[in-house]
């Protein structure tokens, strides 16, 4: 079985989509903000889902 990694450019473009929506002077709905982060993160991970990604 071959092992897939996940490169480094997914990675950062995750941190910087989650970067961006939780900016510390943002004056959004903490509930619409949480919703948006818990739709990008099921997206990532069901992407990624046979990928080896043990370090980040």
């Amino acid at each position: 079985m071959a092992r897939l990694f996940i490169a480094d450019r997914p990675i950062r473009q995750l941190k910087d989509k989650i970067r961006a929506l939780t900016n510390r002077t943002s004056q959004q709905n903490p509930r619409d903000v949480l919703i948006r982060l818990n739709q990008i993160m099921r997206g990532w991970a069901n992407y990624f889902e046979h990928a080896v990604c043990k370090a980040p």
